[in-house]
Order: structure tokens, then C-alpha cells, then sequence
């Protein structure tokens, strides 16, 4: 097997998709099929299933950020000023816009409560929602990483004004 795949337009680089969602690994599939330069070359659910099948699937290793502005000029410029990196798709302001209303309709259909409230959510919401509650502007998410997959952030959203317990706790997880 080649290392890349040759096309009439060049060589195409080949992508291995690490992600817990089948849906976010079809969608992602589909939008890196649909360039010219890229091709999908395998998928893992979580970092086991990716160690064991990206050497066999020859992917490439990554891309330093003086790497995709050089290659991806214009959709590294939308990612800087906050879109997702592709022509297509809301905007991270759109997104977090959007996580934070979900996060209140979650929370008013379980007012007066004392039992804990569980959002599972993708690390963007989060930083959106983190960003909002210490009033730091949506800019600032580069700043919060949400680290490994399972890690907990805690809010405490009783209160008008919701407060940050805790933030990327990852004490539950096993240490490897």
C-alpha cells in the first residue's frame, strides 16, 4: 500500500479520525473526504482502538500551526477569528450561542432540584460555558483547554449568576 494516495491533483494526506462519537467520526470523514488534498484512512473510538490502527493505516502524524497556515491559508484565518476552519459550519460565537441556550433549557426543566444535573458535551461547549460564567471573552478559549476525553467540569447553576466548581477534573479517570 502507498503512503498516500495519488490523484490527478497531487498526493493526498492521509487522516486517521480519533473520537468517542460515531456521529462526529462520520462527519468528519465526510468533510475531510470532500477535499482535494485529504483522505480518511481509518477511525478509533478512543486511544487503544487509535495506537493499535494508525500505524497499519500509514496516517500522517499531524500538522505544526506554521504547517496549516501555509497549506489551509484562508481556513486557518477563519479559525483565528473563531469560525470552525471550513468554508462550511457555524461560527465557535454561533456555537457557543447555541451550547449556552441548551444549557439553560437543560437547567429551567430541572429548577428547584437537589439532585445533580449531567450535560455530556464536546470541549467547545464547555469552554463556551466556562468562558460565559467568568465573563471572559469568546477569544479567550484557547486559553481553557478541556484536556482528555471524560475529564468533569463542575457548575454550580442553582444561583442567577452560575458559578464554576470545578474545571477539567480528571480524578475519577484510572492513572495509566
Amino acid at each position: 500500500m502507498a503512503s498516500a494516495i495519488s490523484t490527478g491533483m497531487g498526493r493526498k494526506r492521509r487522516v486517521f479520525i480519533v473520537d468517542d462519537h460515531p456521529l462526529v467520526r462520520e462527519g468528519l470523514a465526510n468533510l475531510i473526504n470532500q477535499q482535494s488534498d485529504l483522505v480518511v484512512c481509518g477511525q478509533a473510538e478512543d486511544a487503544a482502538q487509535a495506537l493499535a490502527g494508525i500505524g497499519a493505516s500509514r496516517a500522517e502524524l499531524g500538522l505544526t500551526p506554521e504547517e496549516v497556515s501555509a497549506r489551509y491559508p484562508d481556513g486557518y484565518r477563519r479559525w483565528l477569528a473563531g469560525g470552525t476552519g471550513w468554508s462550511e459550519g457555524e461560527t465557535y460565537a454561533q456555537m457557543a450561542k447555541r451550547g449556552l441556550a441548551g444549557a439553560r433549557d437543560i437547567v429551567a426543566r430541572h429548577t428547584g432540584s437537589e439532585a445533580p444535573i449531567v450535560i455530556v458535551t464536546h470541549g467547545g461547549v464547555i469552554r463556551a460555558l466556562v468562558l460565559h460564567i467568568l465573563g471572559l471573552p469568546l477569544e479567550a478559549r484557547r486559553f481553557l483547554g478541556t484536556g482528555p476525553t471524560s475529564t468533569i467540569t463542575e457548575v454550580d447553576a442553582r444561583a442567577p449568576d452560575w458559578r464554576l466548581r470545578s474545571f477539567n477534573d480528571a480524578g475519577h479517570r484510572p492513572r495509566a
